[in-house]
């Protein structure tokens, strides 16, 4: 009754606060609330008699629970028991029979994974190298150590009968090293012996020969330069003038150089002139000539207007020509032409003179 009053008084409240509500709405209103309350007190005795009946049963309860006693709840708890005891079983059962399985199968895993991977070639060598390493390491000192003992067993076992094989081979192959035993005897005496000459020629005989090729080359130089050889005469000079020269040699070649050099400085010369007219385009030709005289005569022939256009090619016979005779005569024309005063044939003085004095002449 106390939740059915504040709503009567607030449809009451609004009654009052609104007088315009028409009839019908009021009476809707008045329906609703009538529907409340008997919801309200059917659900009020529903409970009551809920909990009645639920004191009963709790009571019917507790009976039977007295009246069994203790044996019922002992048979319970033995029950219980046997049936954790059996759940533990099964549940062990199944865990050892799934512990099989999956270990057969990761053994399964494990063998096709090693099968695949062995499969790979680099797996294979790395592998290889491995059991290599591992057996000269670990196994190779054992076997070599079994093999060392096995062999000493034997050798030591067959010991007379291999010193008469070795006795009988040895004896065997000096026979058939008798030959060759020889040769060497004979190799090794005989380059004893030519050591031995070799040394006494080297030390003794070679240099006597060399100074017999030196006496024999100088006298050939003499003699070409003595017969006009120009490059004979070149070689003298170079001769008598180096400090490293033999001293006995290099005054001979100087005695000769000397006495060159005054046979060809006589202030008196015969001038040759050709037979037969010739050019002097001719005569310019002939001035190559590999003939002495055809060289010679052509420089005598040439003008001395010629020489002063050509003093480097005079200079150059002056000097150079492989013939003393013309070396002479190109210094005669080469000094009548440019006054040059000097011995004949002393190329160093004219090269001197030359270099200093050449812009006066070539333009």
């Amino acid at each position: 009754m106390s939740d059915t009053v504040p709503e009567t008084k607030s449809i009451d409240k609004k009654e009052a606060k609104n007088s315009t509500i028409s009839e019908e709405l009021r009476q809707v209103l008045q329906f609703t609330q009538d529907e409340n309350q008997k919801h309200r007190d059917y659900f009020q005795m529903l409970y009551k008699w809920t909990a009645g009946s639920l004191t009963i049963i709790v009571v019917v309860i507790g009976a039977l629970v007295a009246f069994v006693g203790w044996h019922t709840i002992d048979d319970i708890r033995k029950q219980a028991q046997a049936a954790t005891d059996e759940e533990i079983r099964n549940i062990r059962k199944q865990s050892h029979d799934t512990l099989i399985q999956q270990t057969n199968q990761i053994q399964q895993q494990i063998s096709t994974r090693l099968n695949d991977e062995f499969a790979n070639p680099v797996i294979r060598e790395t592998v290889k190298n491995a059991a290599r390493d591992q057996t000269d390491s670990a196994l190779l000192p054992i076997i070599t150590g079994e093999v060392r003992s096995q062999v000493a067993i034997g050798v030591k076992s067959e010991q007379g009968n291999v010193k008469q094989a070795l006795l009988a081979e040895v004896h065997d192959s000096v026979e058939q090293l008798k030959p060759t035993i020889n040769k060497r005897v004979d190799e090794t005496v005989a380059k004893s012996v030519q050591t031995s000459v070799s040394s006494q020629v080297d030390s003794q005989i070679t240099p006597k020969i060399r100074i017999l090729e030196e006496n024999a080359e100088l006298s050939g130089l003499i003699n070409k330069a003595q017969a006009d050889d120009a490059q004979a005469f070149d070689r003298l000079v170079v001769l008598a003038t180096n400090p490293q020269s033999n001293p006995q040699y290099r005054q001979t070649a100087f005695d000769v150089v000397r006495s060159v050099i005054i046979g060809h400085s006589g202030p008196i010369r015969a001038t040759r002139k050709f037979k037969d007219q010739k050019t002097q385009d001719e005569e310019i030709a002939l001035l190559t000539s590999p003939d002495i005289f055809v060289r010679l005569t052509a420089l005598d022939s040439l003008p001395d207007s010629y020489w002063k256009d050509h003093l480097d090619q005079l200079y150059a016979m002056m000097t150079t020509d492989n013939s003393l005779n013309i070396r002479s005569a190109s210094y005669f024309r080469f000094c009548s032409i440019s006054h040059y005063e000097a011995d004949p044939l002393d190329n160093y003085q004219a090269n001197q003179w030359w270099l200093n004095h050449r812009k006066d002449f070539v333009k």
